[in-house]
């Protein structure tokens, strides 16, 4: 099995969820939200999905190249592999877009 695309749809949904300045959510009024929901998909039709945080920017220019081509089950070899170009990359690539790789790949 090998990833063949990584996709990022986002969306706006109602919530009655705020967070504090520390990133906490707490009950609040109802207001409009944003999320994005990462699809990596693969040659055997298998998709993994994960909500979380994921510039497009960051998808093209720094994710794709990685994962296109590696197979999936190898959650280990991708991570220290993503854990390195953060590295080179860590004002676009931050742990919460790793998070959100990872997530979709289990």
């Amino acid at each position: 099995m090998k990833i063949t695309d990584i996709t990022v749809q986002s969306f706006r949904y109602m919530s009655n969820t705020v967070r504090d300045s520390e990133g906490h959510g707490h009950p609040g009024p109802e207001h409009e939200a944003r999320s994005t929901m990462l699809t990596i998909h693969t040659d055997e039709g298998v998709k993994g999905y994960s909500f979380g945080p994921m510039p497009k920017g960051t998808l093209e220019g720094a994710i794709k190249p990685l994962l296109i081509g590696e197979d999936p089950n190898y959650r280990e070899k991708i991570w220290h592999a993503m854990k390195e170009r953060q590295r080179l990359n860590l004002a676009t690539l931050n742990d919460k877009h790793l998070n959100t790789i990872d997530l979709a790949l289990w």
